[in-house]
């Protein structure tokens, strides 16, 4: 079982921590290895010159706003850093359905990646000794990652790399010890905040190996981790679906921890996950908003704030601060909550955002969405109950889809619907 006490800090974690501004200025061993590719170890200094290569890419461009979507997690890093030595601010988002890629077109300059016309990858690579990084002002250098607002719509949420040094020393501070030397694989995004926190920036700073390919099922799992030390970043969507049929022996014996966040992880789960792997999973608490909040190790037990966060109620509105956030007040979350002895416990939510798997999702902007169809009047999405949450939809039909559905059956109108919802909502 992974500790997490308050206040431990990894020898490994003290020796090779670097501060992420200043990651790429030459002053580490370039030999050092950082990432595990397809192709194999990636060093330092190839990761320096990929980096180059997209600061130069980005350069030539005229405009200052960039949306960014890569799926291999190394590659992204490397655009990542890339573009804010170029000076550039960075737009996460979620996905690349149609409705995203048009309120990205009204936000960004351009895109970069797996989108359509995108900014070219670079190609050559610059040798070292011409290569003349700058330390990244941490105030200066911007991210913008989206969440679900209050009315639905996506709302990209500024985060400074002041902001995300600030998380990531907490989360060193709170668990690195236990981790040590453990290379870091995912089976979540690192376009989310979440993933792009513990899958890439945290073990960057904390000289941990990184993964550029995202586990999605079992099978990855059981053929990437080894007897080797090593630390999964995970989703109770996925921990959900551990199959007992596999053969975990070599995970269990080199796993150091798991992590789950974006919803409450079933206590099933997590007897499961600690019966075939050997490790209760951590989850950790938190919004886009406000960066992480806290964490436990169980699902009875209280929710214990990461290290420099404070918390109270208003009301029962879970209220918070820290250095996650953009200023030194107090956050009032839409998460209901009650003190206890040694923390918290969660009430669920005061507004219409429900956590389905680890998407965070509108049931406002659902409904909404729905409506545009001419066969509905009217129309009410609720979440239902079970360990496992679905979302069922009531609706009222127009005399337009009364007709249709005479005509054409309910199969018809339902994939109708399901196809207008799909180019919204990522379900």
């Amino acid at each position: 079982m992974v500790a997490a006490p308050a206040g431990a800090d990894g020898a490994y974690g003290m020796r090779q921590r670097c501060a992420l501004g200043e990651l790429l200025l030459g002053e580490l061993d370039p030999a050092r290895s950082i990432a595990l590719t397809p192709q194999g170890l990636l060093t330092l200094a190839d990761f320096r010159r990929r980096a180059w290569a997209w600061r130069s890419q980005f350069g030539d461009h005229p405009g200052q706003r960039f949306a960014l979507y890569l799926e291999d997690c190394v590659e992204f890093a490397a655009a990542l850093f890339g573009a804010w030595h170029a000076g550039k601010a960075v737009w996460l988002p979620a996905d690349v359905l149609p409705a995203t890629l048009a309120q990205l077109q009204r936000q960004v300059d351009g895109f970069v990646g797996e989108m359509p016309g995108a900014l070219a990858a670079p190609g050559a690579y610059l040798p070292l000794r011409k290569i003349a990084f700058v330390p990244l002002d941490l105030n200066a250098t911007r991210l913008h990652v989206f969440t679900s607002g209050s009315r639905g719509e996506p709302v990209a949420i500024e985060k400074s790399l002041h902001q995300l040094v600030s998380e990531v020393l907490a989360l060193e501070q709170c668990f690195g010890a236990a981790l040590n030397t453990a290379t870091v694989y995912a089976s979540v995004s690192h376009q989310h905040l979440y993933g792009l926190l513990f899958r890439l920036l945290w073990p960057l700073a904390a000289g941990r190996l990184i993964t550029a390919e995202r586990l999605a099922y079992p099978e990855q799992i059981v053929a990437a981790l080894g007897a080797q030390p090593s630390v999964l970043i995970s989703s109770p969507a996925q921990l959900a679906r551990i199959p007992d049929a596999l053969d975990w022996t070599q995970v269990s014996t080199g796993l150091r921890g798991v992590f789950s966040s974006g919803g409450p992880l079933p206590g099933s789960a997590s007897d499961s996950v600690s019966r075939l792997w050997g490790h209760l999973p951590i989850e950790v608490f938190g919004s886009t908003e406000t960066g992480g909040i806290a964490y436990r190790q169980g699902g009875e037990q209280p929710w214990r704030p990461l290290p420099g966060v404070e918390w109270r109620l208003d009301g029962e509105r879970l209220a918070v601060r820290s250095p996650f956030l953009a200023d030194d007040n107090w956050y009032l979350t839409q998460d209901r909550a009650v003190a206890s002895a040694h923390g918290f416990a969660l009430l669920g939510r005061a507004d219409q955002i429900v956590k389905l798997e680890e998407r965070r999702v509108s049931l406002t902007a659902i409904e909404r969405h729905l409506l545009k169809s001419p066969e509905l009047r009217e129309l009410r999405v609720i979440a239902l109950p079970g360990q496992r949450k679905r979302l069922a939809a009531v609706a009222v039909l127009s005399s337009h889809g009364q007709a249709q559905l005479a005509m054409l059956g309910k199969r018809v109108v339902v994939d109708r619907l399901r196809k207008l919802l799909a180019e919204h909502v990522d379900l």
